[in-house]
């Protein structure tokens, strides 16, 4: 097991009720539609989303794998790099084809399960992540790989 990991595993549920949320003091400095993060961490609410399904809020994971905040809370669905999995900008920042069809280029993204029993979502190690307002605030939370420049 690596540090990064180490550190996410030792969490207990306490630790996550914990983090401050996004806005609360000590916290300001983070802008999640600016600011990348690796990984989240889902963790249900016990709230009931209008859907029936429990409502979740999510704990942003920076690079080091240390816990930056928790956003969310009245989400009752993530929807992974946007409507239809065409990213943050939609098919009209798609690549295109020589024939000018539009391609999304895919993201491998990854569950675990951490001992504390809340899922850990990721993508691979080329990619951060970002969120794209208002989503981080609402019913559906909508989170999007971002490839690093090299």
């Amino acid at each position: 097991m690596n540090e990064i990991q180490a550190k996410i595993c030792s969490m207990t549920k306490e630790d996550f009720a914990n983090l401050p949320r996004l806005g609360d003091e000590g916290v300001w400095w983070f802008n999640p539609n600016r600011d990348t993060f690796r990984s989240l961490v889902i963790i249900p609410t016990g709230e009931e989303h209008d859907s029936g399904f429990q409502c979740m809020e999510f704990a942003l994971i920076d690079n080091d794998g240390v816990a930056i905040c928790k956003v969310g809370g009245i989400s009752g669905v993530i929807v992974i790099d946007g409507i239809g999995g065409y990213g943050i900008n939609g098919m009209s920042k798609a690549l295109k084809l020589s024939n000018g069809q539009p391609v999304v280029i895919p993201h491998g993204w990854s569950i675990d399960c951490l001992p504390c029993g809340y899922l850990r979502l990721f993508v691979n190690s080329d990619c951060s992540l970002t969120l794209e307002r208002p989503y981080w605030n609402g019913s559906t939370f909508e989170i999007f790989a971002e490839e690093n420049k090299k």
